[in-house]
């Protein structure tokens, strides 16, 4: 299943600079995959989301392989 679009949304700095971040990545069916994390102050989120990317693909694909032969 890949994934079509991902976004992320930052939360208000912490006293350190650091921020929360909230990503969301559509799949080709609509399905929403949602991952929060606290990044470091500068970091590159965008960098981030995208690394995270193949990641989710690969579990949406095992996940699916796991239905179609029957897998617990």
């Amino acid at each position: 299943m890949p994934i079509v679009s991902s976004e992320y949304v930052l939360e208000h700095a912490q006293a350190d600079g650091r921020r929360y971040v909230n990503e969301t990545h559509t799949d080709h069916l609509g399905g929403l995959h949602l991952v929060s994390y606290l990044a470091a102050a500068g970091a590159d989120y965008a960098s981030i989301m995208a690394s995270r990317v193949p990641g989710i693909e690969e579990r949406l694909a095992e996940e699916e392989a796991d239905r179609v032969i029957g897998a617990p």
